[in-house]
């Protein structure tokens, strides 16, 4: 049935005229592709996985047809593909499984004109997504990833880094919004402000050397770190293990303001103004460099596609920087042949019209996001406090921008 639904979606796609130009030039919507794994029951907030899992579940890619990969070449849809260190590239551990997976796709999406980015993901239990703890695991992924890309003549058009607490954590993060101070309390053995700039450091060390290499780096970062940086304080940031993030420092920053996540760590559906109330932020604080990913297609809120469709135009509307949509496994799973309308949507800013009716916030969201800028009040609160248990003295958080302390 999906099969025949893919193939449906890219016999209505090439039936549908195109410029040149407009095909020449990559769409603006990108997937973020490549993490489903078979068998699992997904990541943090859907059951944390076991360790194993990292290398012992083949990946899903039945959605990948031919007929997919028609529409993708036809807009040149830009993926963001999930590369796991230590399974994909670098050295494998005794007596995990080598898998054929990545590279035929590659492949594939090369010799199809399909843009790809990297996105470096750790093994479970070294947290799996970058942080201040491992920071020293990042750089050695990255050597190794510009070793094997090179090695097999691929090339991609960045490479990205997941900024966010480790898989460990998010449990906790995902209360946020219903059990603050249970968040708080699970997250203050991160708090460290020394910590967080060295690892502040650290990073920009890892972005400058891929750089160096002719890589664009772009970094994924979860949007209450825009509520710190109106705030002017990296406290929750650092008690969620997050580096700081300078201007500049990157080529785009796609802040997470994924609806069904928000539903889910706080209870209530935020709304399609999310996307426009954050945006107007990020715009703000991070200019062209600033971006959004939504997400998940085909939870909550995102069952309906009409609501997808619409989030997306907005995503696009607000931002001037990249868009991404997790994941293009999902949406066809959830829409099949109707979902050919998200690639569409990508290409439809919303009009002044709409835009202005869907850009007034909702009372759930406005008590979200005032919940936040409390819960960081809080955090800078109890920092110093918890960086003396954690070993440092006693420090005020950091400011979300400027100089570390010496």
């Amino acid at each position: 049935m999906k099969t025949f639904l893919v193939a449906a979606l890219a016999a209505a796609l090439l039936a549908a005229p195109a410029d040149a130009d407009a095909a020449a030039a990559p769409a603006r919507l990108m997937f973020w592709v490549g993490e489903e794994m078979q068998g699992s029951s997904g990541l943090a907030g859907y059951g944390l996985p076991e360790p194993d899992d990292y290398w012992d579940l083949p990946r899903d890619l039945g959605a990948y047809t031919p007929e997919l990969w028609d529409v993708l070449e036809r807009n040149r849809t830009p993926l963001g593909f999930n590369l796991r260190y230590r399974r994909d590239f670098g050295p494998l551990p005794a007596g995990r499984p080598q898998r054929d997976e990545v590279l035929p796709f590659l492949g594939e999406a090369a010799r199809r004109g399909v843009p790809v980015t990297a996105l470096i993901q750790l093994p479970y239990s070294d947290g799996y997504w970058s942080n201040e703890d491992n920071s020293a695991l990042v750089a050695a992924a990255v050597d190794e990833f510009d070793r094997w890309a090179r090695g097999n003549e691929l090339h991609f058009t960045a490479v990205a880094l997941d900024l966010e607490s480790s898989i460990q954590d998010t449990d906790a993060i995902f209360r946020v919004g219903t059990d603050p101070a249970g968040t708080l309390g699970a997250l203050a053995r991160n708090a460290g402000p020394r910590r967080q700039c060295r690892a502040a450091d650290e990073y920009r060390q890892i972005v400058r050397g891929l750089r160096d290499r002719g890589y664009a780096v772009t970094a994924s970062a979860y949007p209450f770190t825009i509520d710190d940086a109106l705030d002017g304080t990296a406290a929750f940031s650092d008690f969620s293990d997050m580096p700081l993030i300078g201007d500049d420092e990157y080529d785009g920053i796609l802040f997470m303001t994924m609806r069904t996540v928000y539903q889910q760590a706080f209870g209530i559906d935020p709304g399609p103004g999310l996307q426009l109330h954050y945006g107007d932020d990020i715009r703000r604080e991070y200019g062209g460099e600033g971006g959004i990913t939504l997400g998940e297609a085909g939870v909550g809120p995102y069952r309906d596609l009409a609501a997808m469709v619409t989030d997306v135009r907005a995503a696009i509307s607000a931002v001037d920087g990249p868009v991404g949509l997790y994941s293009l496994e999902k949406s066809v799973q959830a829409y099949g042949v109707a979902g050919e309308r998200l690639i569409q949507a990508g290409e439809h800013p919303l009009s002044a019209t709409e835009r202005a009716t869907l850009g007034l916030p909702s009372a759930e969201l406005l008590l979200a996001r005032a919940a936040l800028r409390a819960i960081d009040a809080a955090a800078a609160v109890a920092t110093p406090p918890a960086a003396l248990a954690n070993g440092e003295d006693p420090a005020l958080p950091n400011g979300f921008r400027g100089s570390c302390p010496s």
